[in-house]
């Protein structure tokens, strides 16, 4: 669960700089302002009440805290078709992607050895490609995305992992 500052029916997203356009805006326009969103998936998160609530005090955000379910890492939809392969709308093809990543996250444990290995050796992909894989599938290939799945449940039964 994760919380956001929520105004009316409006959600906080960031708050606006505009001190670098000083000599262009009115005197009296404001250094900062506050941009609010209606959609809950852009708001800025808060990992918990306390630090929505000091974030809340520090600048003067108005509002209240709420609490929200967190997705995780939701994919955003690329529309290329290149990109989106025979089955993109099957949600079970979702969830064996979303699996796929969470195992390859789970086996890299925040270690560059790790990664190297996991891109070069295991999966034989560039580790740019793993990068963009791990960060969104839809964003490469769907042969690349074929390849890395199965490739990652050949290494999972040889291993007798899985």
């Amino acid at each position: 669960m994760v919380f956001v500052i929520k105004q009316g029916n409006m959600y906080f997203k960031k708050i606006n700089d505009h001190s670098s356009m000083m000599g262009y805006l009115n005197r009296h326009h404001p250094v900062y302002t506050f941009e609010f969103k209606a959609s809950q998936k852009e708001a800025m998160t808060f990992k918990n009440y306390g630090a929505a609530r000091k974030f809340m005090k520090e600048h003067g955000v108005t509002g209240n805290v709420v609490e929200v379910a967190a997705a995780p890492k939701p994919f955003k939809i690329n529309k290329m078709d290149s990109n989106i392969g025979h089955n993109r709308l099957d949600a079970l093809y979702d969830s064996i992607l979303l699996k796929t990543r969470d195992d390859i996250e789970e086996m890299i444990a925040d270690s560059e050895n790790n990664f190297k290995h996991m891109a070069r050796d295991i999966l034989q992909v560039r580790t740019v490609t793993l990068n963009v894989f791990l960060r969104n599938p839809y964003e490469i290939g769907w042969q690349t995305r074929k390849k890395i799945m199965d490739r990652l449940e050949t290494y999972f039964e040889g291993a007798g992992i899985k």
